[in-house]
């Protein structure tokens, strides 16, 4: 779960839960 994407993810949209990754930073953030 060290991902570079879920990482990203978790602290651009906090979307680690939701989706992680790009998705999630998307879900996260919108």
């Amino acid at each position: 779960m060290a991902d570079p994407t879920i990482v990203a993810g978790a602290l651009i949209g906090g979307g680690l839960i939701l989706g992680g990754g790009a998705i999630g930073a998307g879900i996260g953030d919108g």
